[in-house]
């Protein structure tokens, strides 16, 4: 018996070392690591805008009145063509004033209408070349502080055989969508 009692002594004895063994290699084998920082959401600024630009003509075309040039619009053109030859050429800035990149995500709009009905319309689509906007496609990027010049015009035909016998109209529509690149 008396050898139980000290195998039992033995064993606890062995216990209690490989137990405080294990802590203290434990504690030399740990290491703690440490994270810190700060981040800072900086402010920016979105400002894509249309800056300057007018429409000029040539031949005998008139621009009565040249368009209106707002940061987002341009309106109120009014322009005839007499003749063949005479042309309407308008040209306009965008300028990216923000700390952002812009991209052209899409361009809608009819472009050039020729108004009015039967054969005086024929005649005016057949005699006019419109071009439509130019200088500026989708996708294309205007980085912070830069431009884009954007034109569009209309030319009555040098060519030209027949003129129409009343007046027709012609419209521009397009619209420009931006969005942060």
């Amino acid at each position: 018996m008396k050898n139980d009692k000290s195998l039992k002594i033995l064993v606890i004895a062995t216990l209690v070392v490989t137990v405080a063994g294990l802590s203290v290699a434990y504690a030399t084998l740990s290491q703690t690591l440490n994270i810190s920082g700060t981040v800072t959401a900086k402010g920016a600024s979105w400002d894509i805008k249309f800056t300057s630009g007018s429409c000029t003509k040539t031949g005998s075309a008139s621009v009565d009145s040249q368009p209106t040039v707002t940061a987002t619009s341009i309106s109120g053109l009014t322009a005839s063509l007499t003749k063949p030859g005479d042309s309407v050429n308008c040209s306009y800035v965008v300028t990216n004033n923000g700390t952002l990149p812009a991209k052209l995500s899409s361009i809608t709009g009819d472009g050039w209408i020729v108004g009015g009905s039967g054969g005086d319309q024929t005649m005016v689509t057949n005699n006019t070349t419109r071009n439509d906007l130019s200088g500026i496609a989708n996708n294309d990027i205007i980085n912070p502080a830069g431009t884009k010049t954007i034109s569009f015009s209309i030319i009555y035909k040098n060519d030209a055989t027949t003129v129409q016998a009343t007046n027709i109209p012609i419209t521009y529509t397009k619209t420009l969508n931006f969005v942060q690149s």
